[in-house]
Order: C-alpha cells, then structure tokens, then sequence
C-alpha cells in the first residue's frame, strides 16, 4: 500500500540542468549514497550512466560493490572507506577517499602484500569543515609519500561546509582560499594532472564560479538544491503515497492515538495511514505540525505518529478507504514536509524505510 515512486524523466532533467550551469568541460559526479538518497541506488545509477555521468559517488564499499554487481561500469568513488573492508574495494574496482596517513600506510601495506599497483585513489583534504580529511601543513610530507607509491591519483577535493550561504560570506572564501592553495601546490606535481573538486549542489547554484574540474551533486540530481529559489528549476524526483487502510468516526472530547497526544474538540473523522516512523515519517510530524495531500486538500497528521500507522484528520474532506495519500513529491515539497517535520530534505529522503516498495516511472 506505501509506495515510492522514482521518475527518471525528472532525473534526466535535473541533470541536464546542472549541466548547464556547470557547463561542458567540467565534469559531474552523482552521488548515489545511501540507497541514492533514499530511493533506488541501482536503477538510479543506471540511468546517470546511461545518461552520460562521468563519476558516481558512494559512501561505503558495500554500496559501491551492489552497484557493480548490477552492471554499473563508470568510476566509482568512495567517501568513507575503512581499513575492514579493502579487499572488497580492489575486488570491485572501487576508488577509494584517502583522508589520513593511517589510512594510506594501511593501503600501502595491503596493496603491497596483494601486489597490487596504479589502483586509482583519490585525496580529501580539510579546508575548514573539520571532518575527515589532510590537513595543509601535511602537504609536504604528502607529496613525499607520493613521489614512492604505487597509486594512481585521480582526483584532489574538499567540501564546503557553508556552499548554500549568500555571498559575500568570509568561511566560504577562507575555505575556497585553502583549497586554492592545494590546487598550486599539487598542480604540477604529477605527469597527468589530477582533477580537482571542490563543491556539491548548493555549490552549483550558489557559487558556480568555483566548479574546477569537477562538480558532486547528489540532492540536486533528486530536485533539491537547499533554496526554494533555486529548486523551482529542479523537478522532484521521489514522490512518497499510501492508501487509507480505515476511516472512522470519532466525537468530541475523545483522544487519538498514544498518550492522549490529541483531542477532539467536536465530532469528526479520521483516516488511518499504514506507515509510521518505521518507515521514515518523523514522530515529530504528528500532532497538527505536518499535512499529507489527498483529493485536492491538505489533511493534518494528528496524534502521535506510531511505528506503524498514523492517523491524518479528514473531517472536511471527502474521502474513502484505498484513496490515495500523497506525503511529498508532486503536490508538496519534500524540503516543505521535512521542514515540518523538523529535519532537512536529506534526512527525509535517505529515512525512507526498506518496507515501502520502489517502483521506477518515466513520469507521473
């Protein structure tokens, strides 16, 4: 009864349209982690390397392997690799993110042991986010263990941590300013230069004048790019529905679900919705603070959300059991329902729990 529907017209659109802000000598890396944001990893992938994608994105080598494993063939970089699962990342000819020397020391001990050589990495530095990467003053030493190793450097990057703010804004330039200095420093140190990135969808829009070499989108790619302005050029592709399981009549003074959450204050009717937050609809969007589309009218979740079930108020609303329930997607935002919720669009979409079924439209 809960489906996701995944539109790949409005991918190919989105796509289309962040190629032409970056335009056609910069090149752009879909990032597919996490199940690609929530919906379907595999067919997703699919369709960017059908489409023509130059790079894909993962976070962990075990997503990279089920994209391999699913006839995915373009480069695949991954984020956050760890020391458990190296075999898994040279079996796959997957391009693993080297952000420490520990990691590199490691890398270097297995792949010699495994006689393996020219594998293609690529190296994170930390340029004011504060998360994983190399920090400046380990250029030096860097470049040393460069000039004796057996890797292949395919790209250079970092990550702003402000990309969606307006411009002027001084920690967007502090960081744009210490990447810079990574791009001079490692410019002429190899035969074939490296490519260099620097920002992801927020950047894109905001800040196209800092693309490099090559641009990361991934919530742009599913039609969200952080500003309302901006995602009106973006379609959405994921659109969230359910079918009403049961309708019933309530009267006044009686509460609805758990905890006395919610009460009626005069009669009214209620239906019953087959998805809680097990399936990645936030407990907090209870009680009157999110609204779900159905038949042409917005109607209130009210009570608290359940594991399971929630109950949405359609006392005004004509409706029956089977109608079809819209959450987010065509009618209403996802970055709208996740505001409401209290969460941002990247944590709606990447919640969306295994139970509900991915089906794969040209449009809808």
């Amino acid at each position: 009864m809960n489906t996701l529907y995944i539109n790949l017209s409005h991918l190919e659109h989105n796509y289309h349209h962040i190629r032409s802000i970056i335009g056609s000598n910069v090149k752009l890396m879909g990032v597919v982690k996490a199940n690609a944001y929530g919906g379907s990893d595999v067919e997703i992938a699919a369709h960017l390397q059908k489409i023509g994608v130059d790079y894909l994105a993962v976070a962990t080598a075990q997503e990279g392997r089920q994209l391999r494993q699913n006839n995915i063939e373009v480069p695949i970089l991954v984020f956050y690799p760890q020391f458990v699962n190296l075999e898994t990342l040279f079996e796959f000819e997957l391009e693993p993110s080297i952000y420490s020397f520990s990691l590199w020391d490691h890398l270097i001990e297995w792949t010699g042991r495994k006689k393996i050589k020219n594998h293609p990495i690529h190296l994170k530095f930390n340029t004011g986010m504060n998360r994983l990467g190399f920090e400046l003053n380990q250029i030096t030493e860097l470049k040393e263990k460069l000039s004796n190793s057996v890797f292949d450097i395919r790209s250079i990057y970092s990550h702003l941590g402000y990309s969606q703010e307006s411009s002027p804004f001084d920690l967007i330039d502090r960081q744009t300013e210490k990447f810079k200095k990574v791009v001079e420093k490692f410019t002429d140190h190899f035969t074939e230069r490296p490519l260099f990135h620097l920002i992801n969808t927020s950047g894109v829009f905001n800040r196209p004048d800092l693309t490099f070499d090559m641009v990361r989108c991934g919530i742009g790619l599913y039609g969200y790019a952080n500003h309302s302005r901006w995602d009106q050029s973006l379609k959405s592709v994921m659109t969230l529905e359910s079918k009403i399981m049961q309708i019933r009549h309530v009267k006044k003074g009686e509460y609805i679900g758990y905890d006395k959450a919610y009460r009626y204050e005069k009669d009214g009717r209620i239906a019953i919705l087959p998805l809680g937050y097990a399936d990645g609809i936030s407990r907090h969007s209870g009680n009157q603070k999110n609204k779900v589309w159905i038949n042409g009218h917005l109607a209130p979740i009210i009570g608290n959300v359940c594991m399971d079930l929630l109950m949405i108020d359609v006392t005004h609303i004509d409706c029956q059991e089977q109608d079809t329930v819209e959450f987010f997607g065509t009618h209403q935002s996802t970055s709208l329902f996740a505001e409401n919720s209290g969460i941002i669009s990247y944590e709606q979409l990447s919640n969306i729990g295994s139970r509900i079924k991915r089906k794969v439209i040209d449009h809808l």
